[in-house]
Protein backbone atom coordinates (compact mmCIF):
# COMPACT_ATOMS: atom_id res chain seq x y z
CA UNK A 1 0.00 0.00 0.00
CA UNK A 2 2.79 2.45 0.94
CA UNK A 3 4.76 1.62 -2.19
CA UNK A 4 1.68 2.17 -4.35
CA UNK A 5 1.03 5.56 -2.77
CA UNK A 6 4.66 6.63 -3.22
CA UNK A 7 4.58 5.58 -6.85
CA UNK A 8 1.42 7.60 -7.43
CA UNK A 9 2.88 10.66 -5.74
CA UNK A 10 6.09 10.41 -7.76
CA UNK A 11 4.13 10.04 -10.98
CA UNK A 12 2.06 13.11 -10.11
CA UNK A 13 5.15 15.21 -9.33
CA UNK A 14 6.93 14.11 -12.51
CA UNK A 15 3.73 14.53 -14.58
CA UNK A 16 3.82 10.93 -15.74
CA UNK A 17 0.79 9.37 -17.35
CA UNK A 18 -0.47 6.52 -15.23
CA UNK A 19 -0.50 3.20 -17.03
CA UNK A 20 -1.34 0.22 -14.78
CA UNK A 21 0.24 -2.14 -17.31
CA UNK A 22 3.57 -0.31 -17.19
CA UNK A 23 4.08 1.26 -13.74
CA UNK A 24 7.22 3.32 -13.24
CA UNK A 25 10.32 1.61 -11.88
CA UNK A 26 11.00 3.03 -8.42
CA UNK A 27 14.31 2.73 -6.58
CA UNK A 28 14.41 3.49 -2.88
CA UNK A 29 17.64 5.24 -1.86
CA UNK A 30 17.63 5.16 1.93
CA UNK A 31 20.04 7.42 3.82
CA UNK A 32 19.13 6.04 7.25
CA UNK A 33 21.87 5.01 9.66
CA UNK A 34 20.78 3.32 12.90
CA UNK A 35 16.99 3.32 12.38
CA UNK A 36 16.93 -0.48 12.24
CA UNK A 37 13.17 -1.04 12.21
CA UNK A 38 12.58 1.50 9.46
CA UNK A 39 15.36 0.00 7.33
CA UNK A 40 13.94 -3.51 7.66
CA UNK A 41 10.47 -2.24 6.76
CA UNK A 42 11.90 -0.66 3.62
CA UNK A 43 13.64 -3.87 2.64
CA UNK A 44 10.36 -5.77 2.89
CA UNK A 45 8.46 -3.11 0.92
CA UNK A 46 10.94 -2.52 -1.91
CA UNK A 47 12.69 -5.90 -2.01
CA UNK A 48 15.50 -5.66 -4.58
CA UNK A 49 14.75 -2.03 -5.44
CA UNK A 50 16.08 -0.70 -2.14
CA UNK A 51 19.62 0.74 -1.83
CA UNK A 52 20.97 1.58 1.62
CA UNK A 53 23.39 4.50 1.86
CA UNK A 54 24.11 5.34 5.53
CA UNK A 55 24.83 9.08 5.73
CA UNK A 56 26.73 10.81 8.55
CA UNK A 57 27.89 14.22 7.33
CA UNK A 58 31.12 15.86 8.48
CA UNK A 59 31.34 15.92 12.26
CA UNK A 60 33.84 17.91 14.29
CA UNK A 61 35.84 14.92 15.59
CA UNK A 62 36.07 13.42 12.11
CA UNK A 63 37.21 16.74 10.64
CA UNK A 64 39.94 17.10 13.28
CA UNK A 65 41.15 13.61 12.43
CA UNK A 66 41.29 14.47 8.72
CA UNK A 67 43.28 17.64 9.39
CA UNK A 68 45.73 15.66 11.49
CA UNK A 69 46.16 12.98 8.82
CA UNK A 70 46.79 15.64 6.15
CA UNK A 71 49.19 17.60 8.40
CA UNK A 72 46.96 20.66 8.48
CA UNK A 73 47.52 22.54 11.73
CA UNK A 74 44.84 25.20 11.21
CA UNK A 75 41.69 23.18 11.74
CA UNK A 76 38.70 25.40 12.62
CA UNK A 77 36.18 24.05 15.11
CA UNK A 78 33.29 25.01 12.81
CA UNK A 79 34.73 23.04 9.84
CA UNK A 80 34.17 26.06 7.59
CA UNK A 81 36.09 26.60 4.37
CA UNK A 82 36.77 30.32 4.71
CA UNK A 83 38.31 29.84 8.16
CA UNK A 84 41.19 28.03 6.42
CA UNK A 85 43.98 29.35 4.24
CA UNK A 86 43.58 28.78 0.51
CA UNK A 87 46.35 26.16 0.50
CA UNK A 88 44.81 24.12 3.35
CA UNK A 89 41.36 24.43 1.78
CA UNK A 90 42.71 23.19 -1.53
CA UNK A 91 44.38 20.16 0.08
CA UNK A 92 41.21 19.15 1.88
CA UNK A 93 39.10 19.60 -1.26
CA UNK A 94 41.49 17.61 -3.45
CA UNK A 95 41.46 14.70 -1.00
CA UNK A 96 37.72 14.91 -0.33
CA UNK A 97 37.00 11.48 -1.83
CA UNK A 98 39.50 9.95 0.58
CA UNK A 99 37.98 11.32 3.77
CA UNK A 100 34.30 11.71 2.85
CA UNK A 101 32.50 9.04 4.89
CA UNK A 102 29.31 9.48 2.84
CA UNK A 103 31.05 8.91 -0.50
CA UNK A 104 29.00 11.74 -1.97
CA UNK A 105 30.81 11.89 -5.28
CA UNK A 106 30.22 8.23 -6.15
CA UNK A 107 26.62 8.33 -4.93
CA UNK A 108 25.74 11.36 -7.03
CA UNK A 109 27.17 9.67 -10.11
CA UNK A 110 25.20 6.49 -9.37
CA UNK A 111 22.00 8.47 -8.88
CA UNK A 112 22.49 10.14 -12.24
CA UNK A 113 23.27 6.86 -13.93
CA UNK A 114 20.13 5.24 -12.51
CA UNK A 115 18.02 8.08 -13.89
CA UNK A 116 19.63 8.34 -17.31
CA UNK A 117 21.08 4.89 -18.11
CA UNK A 118 20.24 3.28 -21.43
CA UNK A 119 16.95 1.47 -21.30
CA UNK A 120 15.56 3.53 -18.46
CA UNK A 121 12.64 4.54 -20.66
CA UNK A 122 12.50 1.30 -22.61
CA UNK A 123 8.95 0.42 -23.55
CA UNK A 124 7.69 3.71 -22.17
CA UNK A 125 8.44 2.60 -18.60
CA UNK A 126 9.57 5.53 -16.50
CA UNK A 127 12.18 5.37 -13.76
CA UNK A 128 12.23 7.29 -10.52
CA UNK A 129 14.21 7.54 -7.30
CA UNK A 130 12.90 8.05 -3.78
CA UNK A 131 15.72 9.69 -1.85
CA UNK A 132 14.98 10.04 1.85
CA UNK A 133 16.05 9.88 5.48
CA UNK A 134 13.59 10.14 8.40
CA UNK A 135 12.31 13.68 7.94
CA UNK A 136 13.68 14.57 4.51
CA UNK A 137 15.59 17.53 5.95
CA UNK A 138 19.25 16.85 6.70
CA UNK A 139 20.71 13.69 5.18
CA UNK A 140 18.32 14.12 2.27
CA UNK A 141 19.31 17.77 2.07
CA UNK A 142 22.99 16.88 1.80
CA UNK A 143 22.47 14.55 -1.16
CA UNK A 144 19.87 16.79 -2.83
CA UNK A 145 22.18 19.80 -2.70
CA UNK A 146 25.05 17.73 -4.08
CA UNK A 147 23.01 16.43 -7.01
CA UNK A 148 21.55 19.87 -7.72
CA UNK A 149 25.02 21.40 -7.99
CA UNK A 150 26.40 18.61 -10.13
CA UNK A 151 23.57 17.99 -12.59
CA UNK A 152 20.81 20.57 -12.16
CA UNK A 153 23.02 23.62 -12.72
CA UNK A 154 22.19 25.15 -9.34
CA UNK A 155 24.58 27.09 -7.16
CA UNK A 156 25.30 25.94 -3.62
CA UNK A 157 23.45 28.95 -2.25
CA UNK A 158 20.37 28.24 -4.37
CA UNK A 159 20.34 24.54 -3.50
CA UNK A 160 20.80 25.17 0.23
CA UNK A 161 18.08 27.82 0.28
CA UNK A 162 15.71 25.46 -1.52
CA UNK A 163 16.50 22.61 0.88
CA UNK A 164 15.83 24.78 3.92
CA UNK A 165 12.62 26.11 2.39
CA UNK A 166 11.31 22.58 1.97
CA UNK A 167 12.42 21.52 5.47
CA UNK A 168 11.17 24.71 7.11
CA UNK A 169 14.38 25.11 9.10
CA UNK A 170 18.18 25.03 8.92
CA UNK A 171 19.91 21.74 8.25
CA UNK A 172 21.71 19.86 10.98
CA UNK A 173 25.14 21.41 10.76
CA UNK A 174 27.30 18.39 9.87
CA UNK A 175 25.23 17.69 6.74
CA UNK A 176 25.41 21.30 5.55
CA UNK A 177 29.20 21.18 5.99
CA UNK A 178 29.42 17.96 3.96
CA UNK A 179 27.58 19.63 1.07
CA UNK A 180 29.92 22.64 1.29
CA UNK A 181 33.05 20.50 1.05
CA UNK A 182 31.60 18.54 -1.87
CA UNK A 183 30.97 21.90 -3.55
CA UNK A 184 34.62 22.88 -3.03
CA UNK A 185 35.69 19.46 -4.32
CA UNK A 186 33.75 20.10 -7.54
CA UNK A 187 35.48 23.48 -7.88
CA UNK A 188 38.94 21.88 -7.71
CA UNK A 189 37.89 19.51 -10.50
CA UNK A 190 36.50 22.31 -12.66
CA UNK A 191 32.95 20.96 -12.38
CA UNK A 192 31.55 23.93 -10.50
CA UNK A 193 32.21 27.54 -11.44
CA UNK A 194 30.58 29.30 -8.51
CA UNK A 195 32.52 30.83 -5.63
CA UNK A 196 29.90 30.42 -2.91
CA UNK A 197 30.93 27.05 -1.42
CA UNK A 198 32.14 28.83 1.70
CA UNK A 199 29.09 31.08 1.97
CA UNK A 200 27.58 29.72 5.17
CA UNK A 201 25.33 32.69 5.94
CA UNK A 202 22.38 31.20 4.08
CA UNK A 203 22.51 28.34 6.57
CA UNK A 204 24.72 28.45 9.64
CA UNK A 205 28.39 29.21 10.19
CA UNK A 206 28.80 27.19 13.38
CA UNK A 207 27.11 24.31 15.10
CA UNK A 208 24.85 25.95 17.70
CA UNK A 209 22.68 22.92 18.35
CA UNK A 210 19.95 20.91 16.68
CA UNK A 211 17.59 23.17 14.72
CA UNK A 212 13.85 23.03 15.23
CA UNK A 213 11.28 23.60 12.55
CA UNK A 214 8.40 26.02 12.96
CA UNK A 215 5.91 23.30 13.92
CA UNK A 216 8.18 21.91 16.65
CA UNK A 217 8.73 25.39 18.08
CA UNK A 218 5.00 26.07 18.10
CA UNK A 219 4.30 22.81 19.95
CA UNK A 220 7.01 23.46 22.55
CA UNK A 221 5.85 27.03 23.18
CA UNK A 222 2.28 25.80 23.54
CA UNK A 223 3.30 23.14 26.08
CA UNK A 224 5.37 25.63 28.08
CA UNK A 225 2.46 28.09 28.09
CA UNK A 226 0.02 25.45 29.36
CA UNK A 227 2.42 24.41 32.14
CA UNK A 228 2.90 28.02 33.25
CA UNK A 229 -0.86 28.62 33.28
CA UNK A 230 -1.37 25.50 35.42
CA UNK A 231 1.30 26.63 37.89
CA UNK A 232 -0.22 30.12 38.20
CA UNK A 233 -3.73 28.70 38.60
CA UNK A 234 -2.55 26.31 41.32
CA UNK A 235 -0.79 29.12 43.18
CA UNK A 236 -3.85 31.39 43.06
CA UNK A 237 -6.17 28.62 44.22
CA UNK A 238 -3.94 27.94 47.23
CA UNK A 239 -3.65 31.61 48.05
CA UNK A 240 -7.44 32.10 48.09
CA UNK A 241 -8.63 28.76 49.51
CA UNK A 242 -8.66 28.40 53.35
CA UNK A 243 -8.47 24.63 52.94
CA UNK A 244 -5.10 24.82 51.20
CA UNK A 245 -2.62 22.50 52.94
CA UNK A 246 0.14 25.04 52.55
CA UNK A 247 -1.93 27.69 54.29
CA UNK A 248 -2.78 25.34 57.14
CA UNK A 249 0.86 24.58 57.60
CA UNK A 250 1.77 28.25 57.63
CA UNK A 251 -0.83 29.18 60.25
CA UNK A 252 -2.15 26.24 62.24
CA UNK A 253 0.89 24.00 62.38
CA UNK A 254 3.30 26.87 63.02
CA UNK A 255 1.12 28.17 65.86
CA UNK A 256 0.96 24.74 67.42
CA UNK A 257 4.71 24.36 67.16
CA UNK A 258 5.19 27.75 68.76
CA UNK A 259 2.93 26.82 71.66
CA UNK A 260 4.71 23.51 72.06
CA UNK A 261 8.02 25.30 72.08
CA UNK A 262 6.84 27.69 74.78
CA UNK A 263 5.59 24.80 76.88
CA UNK A 264 8.93 23.06 76.63
CA UNK A 265 10.77 25.76 78.60
CA UNK A 266 11.56 24.61 82.22
CA UNK A 267 9.65 26.38 84.95
CA UNK A 268 11.72 28.60 87.23
CA UNK A 269 11.46 28.15 90.97
CA UNK A 270 11.00 31.07 93.35
CA UNK A 271 14.43 30.39 94.81
CA UNK A 272 16.04 30.82 91.43
CA UNK A 273 14.22 34.08 90.93
CA UNK A 274 15.37 35.40 94.29
CA UNK A 275 18.94 34.34 93.61
CA UNK A 276 18.95 36.06 90.24
CA UNK A 277 17.45 39.17 91.73
CA UNK A 278 20.08 39.30 94.42
CA UNK A 279 22.79 39.02 91.78
CA UNK A 280 21.36 41.91 89.79
CA UNK A 281 20.80 44.13 92.84
CA UNK A 282 23.77 46.25 93.83
CA UNK A 283 23.93 47.23 97.56
CA UNK A 284 23.53 50.97 98.18
CA UNK A 285 26.50 50.94 100.48
CA UNK A 286 28.76 49.75 97.70
CA UNK A 287 27.90 52.79 95.62
CA UNK A 288 28.60 55.31 98.28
Amino acid sequence: MILTELTQQLAAVANWSSDPARPPLITDLSLLTDETEAIEAERRAFAGDMVHWPTYGVGKAHFYSVCHDLNISECPSNQQLLWLSSSSRSILAQHFNDWDRDNINARVEEMHQRLTEAGAHKGGQRRGIILHCMCGCDRTGEMSIAYSMRYLNKSFTEALRESERVAGRHMIYQFQVAAQWYCEHLRTRGLYTGDDCGDCKVGRCLDDGHPMDAKAKAVIFRIVGIVLMCVVALYLSCACCPCCPAKRRRHGDYGAKKVDAMDSYPAESSTDCETDASRRTVPYAALT
